[in-house]
């Protein structure tokens, strides 16, 4: 570890942004070095090169949190987010109090103004377990950083029960930029919408990825798009008018879209409807044609209790040919069937359709669609849905 002048060490603030409100609610706390400049630098290196167990570095880490808290008892509005790493709570013997929760009880800080901020990658379960339940006794939030880097899974955040979900910000940044990812952070996203957690996204640099953030529900979020981490913290104003700029844009863009996304449904409808129509006067379903736009994939018939009677008649450049590898497969189980037998009173023309999915062998987002054709038989349609750009 480099020797540092301690004159020089200080908390740096970056500010995290409640998009719903337009407000800065509370700051993240980062290890800075002054310049003779003026400007801060990071000294995150210092503890990721830095054997966890060096005394230096845990003593530079108390001192960083020791002024973020005499700062924050000055600050009336919003709360600290401390960083705390499973390396050095590894090392305690006891457990009914700790240095951090000693100095907080000591600065009399309200605990709802400090969250507790665990790297989730590091450490067992049992450990962070036992972490997350002292400080929440004491009336802590806590919050799970980096979730999705390393060794994460899911099954940990159903254990752990956090407050808030801080995603890895290497994955959020290649789902929303490059579209690698994208379903697995919308699966985070969905845990933490069905855990309660509230999901932060942090690394915000783009307007892309701010729209990106809120599409995954993130409310809360911080990065360079609004602040890097400043030596006072900021008032919850402060962004107000770029926010507001912000989810103006994104409205208009889901607009946008949306529009687009009910053209093509009606234009699906419309090609469904002559299917339905071509299906019952044709004999042979092979001599079927349909626009070269339909975005149809397949279509087969099944039975009242959902098991295909029929090849798939699958759409092709060449036109449509019959496979006949599924002949006997029970589909009972999609929802959107036993949807469409649950209203059986709506007409033979009217289609239930499925949630979105993406294609096991194309890797392409699509829809099925299923209507009733005859007294006991039902149709069933896969067609391609367009990407949201």
């Amino acid at each position: 570890m480099k020797e540092l002048d301690y004159q020089r060490v200080l908390p740096g603030f970056q500010p995290i942004i409640d998009i719903a409100r337009g407000a800065v609610v509370g700051h993240e706390v980062l290890a800075r070095e002054r310049l003779d400049d003026g400007s801060l630098i990071s000294l995150g290196d210092l503890f990721y090169e830095t054997p966890g167990h060096s005394r230096a570095l845990l003593q530079l880490d108390r001192h960083i949190r020791s002024m973020a808290v005499d700062q924050l008892k000055t600050h009336p509005h919003g709360f600290i987010s401390l960083n705390i790493s499973p390396d050095w709570i590894s090392q305690l013997t006891a457990w009914t109090t700790t240095p951090l929760l000693q100095m907080l009880q000591r600065s009399g800080i309200d605990p709802s103004r400090v969250i507790i901020e665990i790297t989730e990658q590091k450490g067992t379960v049992e450990t962070i377990r036992r972490v997350v339940e002292r400080y929440r006794e004491e009336g802590y939030r806590v919050a799970i950083d980096d979730f999705g880097a390393g060794n994460s899974h899911m099954h940990r955040i159903m254990e752990l029960e956090p407050d808030i979900l801080k995603l890895d910000m290497k994955l959020f940044k290649q789902a929303a930029n490059s579209g690698k990812h994208y379903d697995l952070v919308h699966s985070v996203s969905a845990l933490a919408e069905k855990t309660g957690c509230q999901l932060v996204c942090e690394g915000v640099e783009t307007a892309r990825e701010f729209e990106f953030g809120l599409e995954l529900g993130a409310s809360w979020m911080q990065g360079y798009l609004f602040s890097p981490a400043q030596a006072e913290f900021l008032p919850p104003d402060a962004y107000g008018e770029q926010i507001s700029a912000l989810r103006t844009q994104f409205l208009e863009n889901k607009i946008a879209h949306h529009k687009q996304q009910l053209n093509f449904d009606q234009n699906t409808e419309q090609v469904l409807m002559k299917l339905v129509a071509a299906c019952r006067s044709k004999d042979h379903w092979s001599d079927i044609t349909l626009p070269a736009d339909s975005n149809v994939l397949k279509f087969y018939l099944c039975s009242s209790d959902g098991t295909q009677i029929s090849d798939n008649y699958e759409v092709t450049p060449q036109g449509i040919v019959s496979n006949n590898s599924v002949l006997g497969t029970n589909w009972c189980w999609r929802p959107h069937f036993y949807q469409l037998l649950a209203s059986r009173e709506t007409s033979d023309q009217q289609f239930v359709s499925s949630d979105y999915y993406r294609d096991i062998q194309m890797k392409q987002l699509c829809r099925s669609y299923v209507t009733r054709l005859q007294h006991n038989q039902y149709l069933f349609v896969d067609v391609l849905q367009p990407e949201e750009s």
